[in-house]
């Protein structure tokens, strides 16, 4: 969900759907935008270390993601290790829990992207090596 990408988008295609990811261990945004306003979670343990815990008080995101998000989904840690498996198996990609959220979205069927055109964005490669070891192992 980043605010960069988001006023690109809408500025080149208006009307196209901006969607946000964010996992269900810490979903800040998700709970901010409902509330109108930034509130503070109890965030969880999860692959997503970019993504956990709450934003600066004064940061000047949440204004982008109200105006230019339409909605925020959140991934499931399984879903979320099943992206970041999945982008190293199929795409040769290493990607970081933050990086792989958009495509636990889909892996996971949050949203329904038949007959659309879909991008998505896979950033950052921060992830533990061990981690990742144990994300690829059999079984």
């Amino acid at each position: 969900m980043r605010s960069g990408t988001a006023t690109v988008a809408k500025a080149l295609a208006p009307s196209c759907t901006v969607l946000g990811v964010e996992v269900e261990a810490s979903c800040a945004f998700q709970t901010s935008v409902r509330a109108g306003k930034l509130v503070e979670i109890v965030p969880g343990p999860t692959l997503a270390d970019g993504l956990g815990g709450n934003p600066d008080p004064e940061t000047i995101t949440f204004d982008f993601v109200q105006r230019l998000v339409d909605r925020i989904e959140t991934v499931s840690e399984a879903d979320l290790a099943a992206s970041i498996a999945g982008l190293v198996e199929h795409e040769h990609l290493v990607a970081e829990g933050a990086g792989a959220a958009a495509t636990a979205a889909l892996v996971g069927k949050r949203v329904d992207v038949a007959g659309r055109h879909v991008a998505v964005v896979v950033s950052g490669a921060n992830i533990d090596r061990a981690r990742l070891a144990r994300l690829l192992a059999p079984g």
